[in-house]
């Protein structure tokens, strides 16, 4: 493949057809001209970060995730239901090693 630059400065290749095997031209088209500086509004942004776009409405957040904030408030709480039932279990009741143990032996002399 090569690539050629012609007399009107527009950039060019040339490959060879699969079937033929004759050199076939593919011309570029040349970009626009830009800029030297984007064209903003006089406002300056922070840290080079523009204003997004924001929809005429609030974005509905809560709406679509309810069912997954209320099961997620329902796991928490029975998993941390299970855990006290669990600490407080005969067989670890007494342990040394439940970090709860004096805190139930008060509770059960009451």
């Amino acid at each position: 493949m090569e690539v050629l630059l012609d007399a009107n400065n527009n950039l060019s290749y040339s490959k060879r057809h699969p079937v033929t095997s004759r050199r076939v031209f593919f011309v570029l088209d040349p970009l626009p001209p830009q800029p030297p500086f984007p064209a903003t509004s006089s406002t300056m942004s922070f840290l080079g970060l523009r204003k997004w776009p924001t929809p005429a409405r609030p974005i509905p957040v809560a709406k679509p995730m309810w069912p997954f904030l209320t099961a997620s408030l329902l796991t928490i709480y029975l998993v941390g239901k299970a855990q006290d039932m669990g600490v407080k279990s005969e067989g670890f009741r007494n342990d040394p090693r439940n970090p709860y143990a004096a805190q139930i032996a008060k509770e059960s002399h009451h």
